[in-house]
């Protein structure tokens, strides 16, 4: 019975990854994310029962940061400006996403995780970005297609997402006995989700995509015991022509794109004619406003203000996670909110630091996950329904696996049945 709730556990998290990638799909992800939470709740009570509650990790390290700034977002419900509309952001963008988080989290740490989260978000993955390209491709069908394929929005948050850990999977499969089969089909994302990235004619992506490579190279080249080869591009002039290589690639791309969307017909010729600037300055203003308070929890709270302001009805938000916070819940909100990603970033670089490769891949990830978010919600806010699920799902996935697998963790390992020393346990 406890192997079959730790095994329904591990293919409910993985489906539910699977789920948050395609949009229309909310009655699936309640159902999985209601499921997940319960099947924990059950291990959590039956380990506690067996006397394995101590080996085995159900309260995240996060738990902390996220209860302080929820409980901060859940208190501007008293001066919140909509406090209804409030109160259902705080549904769906703190209840649902942390449900997530912690679901997953434990999810990642049982046995069957290592088959079951890596190969069902491959293969979701691979469907997701073939979807795009046929969009992309044959716009004919976007009528039958649109109800499966998501926006470019939703796309490029996705794909900042989980490129770290396709990243961090081929180097793992490198080091780990994998088979062909499955090698071949994550070496094969990285291509796919290039190619995904271009046909959304998102420019913010591309310095998303090279922040994260660049985080990822470091940790690579900081790993003890490379071969005398490897060992060889940690020479400085190696790494900054590298680095370079990678900025000036994603400058590159930064300008075709802008190029295309000029050609189409999507944005104005000049960056600087970007209506943003505006509103951004608009935004700080309005922060100095309430700067202890903000105006209540809510990506659309100052909605009104807004196109009262400005007479583009797409402008109804600040456009940036940073402000966005602040004008929702003031400079106490923002720091809180800061103080959750450091902690996050700093769980990351922890990892990142072990001797488990497995482990220190998921550290590195982890890290790379958090500023690839952040790139992508300077110029947008988009960490929000199911890019907040997707996020928080595959951060909880993240560190759970990578702290069941942690070498330097202090928690007695000897009783931690669910110990997995492989990469992706096929057998």
């Amino acid at each position: 019975m406890n192997l079959d709730i730790r095994t329904l556990l591990a293919w409910t998290g993985a489906l539910f990854l699977a789920a948050v990638l395609f949009p229309h799909t909310e009655a699936l992800r309640l159902i999985l994310l209601l499921g997940g939470t319960v099947l924990a709740g059950i291990w959590l009570v039956s380990a506690k029962a067996r006397g394995e509650y101590l080996s085995i990790e159900f309260l995240p390290p996060l738990v902390v940061p996220i209860a302080t700034w929820s409980a901060w977002a859940t208190a501007s419900i008293a001066w919140s400006m909509a406090p209804a509309m409030s109160l259902k952001e705080l549904q769906n963008e703190i209840g649902y996403a942390f449900l997530a988080f912690w679901f997953c989290y434990c999810a990642a740490q049982t046995r069957a995780a290592s088959r079951a989260i890596p190969l069902t978000v491959i293969l979701s993955s691979i469907a997701a970005c073939m979807l795009g390209l046929l969009a992309f491709w044959f716009p004919s069908v976007q009528l039958t297609l649109g109800k499966f394929n998501s926006g470019a929005g939703d796309q490029t948050s996705a794909l900042l997402t989980l490129m770290p850990c396709v990243l961090v999977g081929v180097w793992l499969a490198e080091k780990y006995e994998t088979p062909r089969h499955i090698k071949a089909f994550i070496y094969v994302l990285p291509v796919l989700f290039i190619a995904s990235a271009y046909t959304t004619l998102n420019r913010t992506v591309w310095m998303g995509f090279s922040a994260e490579i660049l985080i990822l190279g470091t940790f690579y080249l900081g790993r003890p015991n490379l071969s005398e080869q490897r060992s060889r591009m940690r020479n400085p002039t190696f790494v900054l022509l590298a680095s370079t290589l990678v900025m000036m690639a994603g400058a590159a791309m930064v300008l075709r794109t802008q190029d295309e969307r000029v050609t189409l017909e999507m944005a104005h010729e000049q960056f600087s004619h970007d209506p943003r600037l505006a509103l951004w300055s608009w935004t700080i203003e309005l922060i100095k406003e309430r700067p202890l308070l903000g105006y209540g929890f809510g990506r659309g709270i100052i909605r009104e203000q807004l196109h009262e302001e400005f007479e583009a009805r797409g402008i109804w938000h600040p456009h940036n996670l940073f402000l966005g916070a602040a004008v929702e819940l003031g400079l106490p909100g923002l720091i809180f909110l800061l103080l959750l990603l450091a902690a996050t970033a700093r769980e990351g670089w922890r990892l990142a630091r072990d001797a488990d490769a497995v482990a220190a891949g998921c550290g590195a990830a982890l890290v790379a996950i958090v500023m690839g978010m952040l790139i992508r919600n300077m110029t947008d806010i988009l960490w929000v329904r199911q890019n907040a699920l997707l996020y928080w799902g595959v951060v909880g996935s993240v560190l759970g696996w990578g702290r069941a697998n942690s070498l330097s963790d202090l928690r007695d390992r000897n009783n931690l049945s669910e110990r997995n020393d492989t990469f992706m346990d096929l057998s």
